[in-house]
C-alpha cells in the first residue's frame, strides 16, 4: 500500500532543471516537500512541493514560511494538508485530488495554528487541532474538507502567580500549544495538549499534559 509523507526545509525549487533556477524567491523561508513510499517509508520518491508564496510574505515579512505540515485522507479520496507559517501567524490549508502530485493554492485556515493536527474518523468527520496564542479544535463533515465549522476555543488555566507578568512570556504563555489527536472510536478522539498552570492534587499550579475526549454529535 502506498504511503505519503512530507517534510519541510529552507526553500528550493525541486522541479528546476538548473542550479540557477532552483533558487526560490523566498529560499530563506521554509517550504514543504511531499514524497511517496511503497515499502513502509524505507525508501521514498519525490512527488511535489508547496513553496512559500507571496501572500504569506505580504502578511508578515518575518513569517517562517510553510512548515509543520500534517496530512489526512478525506472521505472523498482527496488529501488535505494543514500548514504553519509562524509562531503567531495564520495557518493554511491546501488540497490534493491526485494523491499528492499537485496541490491547490494554500488558503488561510485560521488566524493561528502551530503544529496543526488533522485526522478523519470512521464516521466521516475530519477533526483539526492547533494553537498559539489560543488552543482551538475544528471539524468538518464535508467529504472534501473544503467547508469547515467555526473553531471551538478550549479554555486553559490562568496563572495565579502575581509575578507571572515578569516572566519572558507572561500570562500569555498558558501552553506550548502543540497538540496530538488519537482516535478512540468511529466518532471519538482524544485531544492531547499541555496546560502550564493546571493545579495538581495539592492545588499547586504545575506544567501538565492533559487529555480531553471529543465526541462527534450529528444534528438531526
Amino acid at each position: 500500500e502506498m504511503m505519503y509523507f512530507s517534510l519541510y526545509t529552507h526553500g528550493f525549487n525541486s522541479d528546476a532543471t538548473s542550479k540557477e533556477n532552483a533558487l526560490l524567491p523566498y529560499m530563506d523561508k521554509y517550504c514543504v516537500y511531499i514524497f511517496e513510499s511503497c515499502d513502509c517509508g524505507r525508501t521514498g520518491n519525490y512527488l511535489s512541493q508547496i513553496p512559500t508564496n507571496e501572500e504569506v510574505m505580504m502578511q508578515d515579512p518575518n513569517a517562517e514560511g510553510f512548515c509543520e505540515p500534517m496530512m489526512a485522507r478525506l472521505p472523498d479520496g482527496s488529501i488535505s494538508m494543514l500548514l504553519r507559517t509562524g509562531n503567531r501567524n495564520p495557518s493554511y490549508i491546501t488540497r490534493s485530488t491526485d494523491d499528492c502530485k499537485t496541490w491547490s493554492t494554500p488558503k488561510v485556515f485560521d488566524t493561528n495554528g502551530v503544529l496543526p493536527q488533522i485526522l478523519t474518523l470512521k464516521c466521516g468527520v475530519t477533526i483539526a487541532s492547533y494553537g498559539r496564542p489560543i488552543l482551538k479544535v475544528r471539524a468538518t463533515s464535508d467529504p472534501s474538507g473544503v467547508d469547515w465549522e467555526e473553531p471551538i476555543v478550549l479554555p486553559l488555566t490562568v496563572s495565579t502567580d502575581p509575578n507571572e507578568d515578569k516572566k519572558p512570556w507572561g500570562k500569555r504563555q498558558q501552553s506550548c500549544f502543540y497538540t496530538g489527536l488519537l482516535p478512540t472510536g468511529d466518532d471519538s478522539v482524544l485531544l492531547i495538549y499541555s496546560d502550564f498552570h493546571y493545579p495538581n492534587p495539592d492545588g499547586v499550579q504545575v506544567k501538565s499534559i492533559l487529555v480531553r475526549k471529543i465526541t462527534v454529535v450529528f444534528d438531526d
